[in-house]
């Protein structure tokens, strides 16, 4: 599909540069409101605050200096890799050193470090960062991993599916486009894999113990030589593609849903040879653009959560939905007729009152299951105005949900399924503790 129009919303907010360094922009990572940009023998983060980004701390240099960095971050932790090393940190504290790489990406407690001719698998372990292994030996691939890893490079993308401390592959993608896999991106359930002068967006599809891949678009852009691919991302239903341009071009960004709509993005100040677009990011509102031929990083906002949870439902989520729906609604249906028969039940005793009897008082205690308390009842005669004294003589055997304390003597608690006349609870010291006057059910 080539691009042709329409517009998403997303607003130049704000743009950071480091003058200083004129590979500023080289890659760039975020997370929440924290933003991690690679340049040239060092990285540097920023925090923000409302919609501008703020320098939150000095530089995160790697163990070699003077080559240029690619980032990734989660959270706290950050990995900053140039080609001799890799360091990570945990704040602004550095944490380990490690095999150095080309591209990096972490998702929680398991990272990836590809190099030239290889992808190291790293997880955290024993309160440490370790290699695993080696997963794969391709030439230049690229990486993404969340709760699965995918690798692209020579013309294929490898999909792993991860078993404790291990990565197992499950899938392989292969395409003839030219450059297939020379940048990848997940997020979700999407995957999007970058080529020459084209990007591709798939889906996931599980079989079995395994994952498939189905083809959504192919994207492709009006204007030749261009790179477009070169760099892509994909948060929830955005998918972003970087077109970083030929010399004489200043570089662009696409900004995708996953239906049809897309939004061209430029630098304000573009000029020839920005290289806007080397690098690009997104989260659930922001789109990230690296710009080296600017030492900058262009921030965009949209006013809408791009989460696909925000936007979609899968057919999974909704048919549980479905079902709960229909047990609760099942369930207060039933809690109404229990209601509606207790109701009538008491509206048909109610004339016709009698004396509690012990044997009504053990009948009641079924609906509980529990032993009752030996309770004498001193009888009147059943008169509308006739008052029924009980007091508690001995407790065989109390239960715990059931207790009630009554002047430090405990006494089972019955909830009687008729209405009795009024009653006049009294406790073993003969004192009197009021009246019951209210219709329905009783406890004693």
């Amino acid at each position: 599909m080539t691009v042709a129009g329409g517009a998403l919303g997303w607003i130049e907010t704000d743009r950071v540069s480091e003058f200083s360094n004129k590979s500023f922009g080289t890659s760039v990572s975020v997370t929440q409101n924290r933003m991690v940009v690679g340049g040239s023998g060092a990285a540097w983060k920023y925090v923000r605050d409302g919609g501008e980004w703020f320098p939150s701390s000095e530089r995160l240099y790697p163990a070699a200096r003077g080559q240029t960095t690619n980032v990734a971050t989660d959270n706290d932790l950050t990995l900053v890799a140039s080609w001799s090393s890799t360091t990570t940190y945990d704040g602004d504290v550095r944490t380990a050193s490690l095999v150095g790489g080309r591209a990096v990406a972490v998702a929680g407690d398991a990272a990836l470090i590809a190099t030239e001719a290889e992808v190291y698998a790293i997880f955290f372990t024993d309160g440490a960062w370790r290699v695993r292994d080696i997963i794969i030996r391709l030439a230049f691939p690229s990486v993404a991993v969340s709760n699965m890893v995918i690798v692209g490079g020579e013309g294929e993308v490898h999909s792993y599916l991860r078993f404790v401390d291990r990565w197992i592959e499950r899938d392989i993608v292969y395409h003839d486009a030219e450059g297939f896999g020379l940048a990848v991106a997940l997020h979700g359930p999407y995957m999007v894999v970058g080529a020459t002068e084209a990007a591709f967006l798939y889906k996931k599809r599980f079989e079995g113990a395994s994952i498939g891949w189905s083809l959504v678009r192919e994207l492709s852009s009006p204007i030749r030589g261009d790179a477009f691919g070169a760099s892509v991302a994909v948060y929830g239903d955005v998918v972003v593609v970087g077109a970083p341009g030929r010399p004489d071009l200043a570089g662009a960004v696409y900004v995708f849903d996953t239906a049809s709509d897309y939004e061209k993005l430029a630098a304000s100040n573009a000029r020839p040879g920005d290289n806007f677009g080397v690098a690009v990011c997104v989260d659930s509102r922001t789109v990230l653009v690296g710009a080296t031929g600017l030492d900058a990083v262009y921030t965009y906002e949209s006013d809408e959560d791009t989460s696909s949870s925000k936007k979609t439902t899968s057919p999974s989520t909704s048919w549980h939905a479905i079902v709960g729906a229909a047990l609760v609604l099942g369930l207060v249906a039933g809690l109404a007729v229990v209601a509606a028969a207790r109701y009538v039940r008491r509206r048909r005793q109610k004339f016709k009152p009698t004396s509690p009897t012990m044997a009504d008082v053990r009948h009641a205690s079924d609906d509980f299951d529990v032993p009752v308390a030996t309770i004498e009842v001193e009888s009147q005669p059943p008169t509308p105005t006739s008052r029924q004294t009980l007091a508690v003589t001995e407790v065989t055997e109390v239960p715990s949900p059931t207790k009630l304390f009554l002047n430090a003597t405990v006494a089972v608690a019955c909830t009687f399924s008729f209405e009795p006349p009024p009653l006049v609870v009294a406790s073993p010291s003969g004192e009197d503790l009021g009246s019951e006057e209210d219709e329905g059910e009783h406890p004693v």
